[in-house]
């Protein structure tokens, strides 16, 4: 017989409502690890890549790289989440040119 393994922790959609109130807080910290474990725990959830891309739209080389899963996941660059960071992305390099 199989051992039942039970999940222990905040489960992902937990963890996306601690980064969040991280993210509101400004948190960033915080807000990382949470999303960085959520990534590990489901690596395709788009919303995962899209807060994970937003939380580092200061490092425009890790949010790239988040925009580049979301358009994988979806198979275009339409999906509300891509849209998203894509503008936060755009909005940020507009304040910070360079």
């Amino acid at each position: 017989m199989q051992p039942n393994f039970t999940h222990f922790g905040p489960t992902v959609s937990n963890r996306l409502k601690l980064a969040r109130r991280a993210i509101a807080a400004k948190d960033w910290v915080h807000a990382l690890s949470e999303l960085i474990t959520a990534a590990r725990e489901e690596s395709r959830n788009a919303e995962v890549h899209n807060l994970l891309g937003n939380s580092q739209r200061k490092q425009p080389a890790e949010a790239e790289k988040h925009l580049a899963v979301l358009e994988q996941l979806n198979g275009n660059k339409t999906c509300e989440e891509h849209v998203d960071l894509a503008q936060a992305l755009s909005d940020y390099r507009a304040k910070n040119p360079g």
